[in-house]
């Protein structure tokens, strides 16, 4: 079965992971299974495989919309993978895409543009398959996340106005006009969720008006505060699954709990992941998550790190390289990972049942190159 048909198959049910929080059987926890193995052991056939040519310039989000596979990068900052190649998406875009979402069965990017084929927008735009089209005044700075909740359209990243009306770093599209959520932020906002009918957002921010916030804040329906405590540093991610928050970022404590860069919201406390994760591939950078997906029923994450805590008796102790599956007790590679010496930075990810894919700044991995865009998977027939 041709790679790009995998993707089709599942993308009802990988859909409703990332939207509905549906998959109850995903070991987010502890594990009873002593004898956990890597995600490869299933098949000795699944490895990392480049995807075509690849694409220029680093890959910031993915996502499945009208039946196809769409990234946000290459040169035309919006490309479609046609099962062969990829290509140019929807006539390009004047910028760099660095979110997507779909709205009223739309699809909705956000970034650093003023042009979406050819028509005039601000760095937020949205297309019906034929056509693209401008959200009002748009938004002065770059987007960075969307979403939905309460039939609006949610947008976050570091503007500060639409128009004349104020909106710090968040912003609500009702259909006809933009308007802000309370005081917004002091930082910019880079995930936006709905968890257990309440809207969650997490950034680089600290302050909401004069509310501390701390990095994840909760909405009221009037006044942003702090959820769970905080965390010390960025979150850069927000995945819900079944009755779990997972937060990803930059954090080393979320509320009172010690989690490098990964971990759990239960309902009522913090949870770590293991150790976390470790290592960069510059001394100026801090291991950061930066993706999540679930594969095989399991967290995914993504980032620029080079270990998690797996294989603690092994002199190269939880090398996964940008990559990392947990299987319920510890963090387990993707072969040798996405980078090796090598600088890498996984930024998106998408997965179904058979395959996943995943994007950022790479460009090598354990046994091939490819540019930016890989996938796990059976080889193609």
């Amino acid at each position: 079965m041709h790679l790009v048909d995998r993707f089709f198959r599942f993308s009802v049910i990988f859909s409703m992971i990332l939207l509905v929080g549906a998959c109850e059987t995903v070991p987010l926890g502890n594990s009873n299974n002593n004898n956990a193995e890597s995600p490869d052991s299933s098949t000795d056939e699944l490895t990392w495989q480049g995807l075509g040519n690849g694409l220029t310039g680093p890959v910031n989000d993915f996502i499945l919309f009208d039946g196809e596979i769409i990234a946000a990068g290459g040169t035309t900052f919006l490309s479609l993978w046609d099962g062969n190649a990829w290509s140019q998406y929807g006539g390009g875009v004047g910028g760099p895409v660095t979110e997507m979402g779909v709205f009223d069965g739309e699809l909705v990017i956000g970034g650093v543009f003023e042009s979406a084929g050819g028509v005039a927008v601000k760095n937020i735009a949205m297309y019906d398959g034929m056509t693209w089209h401008g959200l009002g005044d748009g938004l002065d700075g770059t987007v960075l996340s969307i979403g939905r909740f309460e039939g609006n359209l949610i947008a976050g990243g570091l503007f500060e106005s639409s128009g004349s009306t104020n909106v710090s770093r968040i912003a609500r599209w009702d259909g006809g006009t933009w308007s802000a959520l309370g005081d917004g932020f002091d930082g910019p906002v880079y995930a936006i969720v709905e968890y257990q009918g309440s809207l969650i957002v997490g950034g680089a921010f600290g302050q909401s008006g004069n509310r501390s916030v701390q990095h994840i804040a909760i909405w009221d329906g009037a006044n942003w505060s702090k959820f769970g405590g905080g965390t010390n540093d960025a979150v850069y991610e927000l995945l819900v699954v079944g009755d779990t928050l997972v937060a990803g970022g930059a954090f080393t404590r979320t509320g009172e709990v010690s989690a490098n860069g990964v971990a759990r919201w239960t309902g009522s406390a913090w949870q770590a992941y293991g150790e976390g994760v470790s290592g960069c591939n510059s001394d100026s950078c801090l291991p950061t998550v930066l993706a999540m997906a679930v594969f095989n029923d399991k967290l995914v994450i993504g980032g620029n790190f080079l270990k998690g805590d797996a294989i603690a008796s092994d002199s190269t102790s939880g090398t996964v390289n940008g990559i990392a599956t947990w299987d319920g007790q510890t963090w387990q590679p993707f072969e040798s990972g996405l980078g090796g010496a090598e600088f890498v930075d996984v930024r998106a990810l998408l997965a179904d049942q058979d395959a996943l894919l995943a994007g950022g700044r790479f460009s090598g991995g354990a046994s091939s190159s490819f540019r930016n865009v890989a996938i796990w998977s059976p080889p193609a027939n």
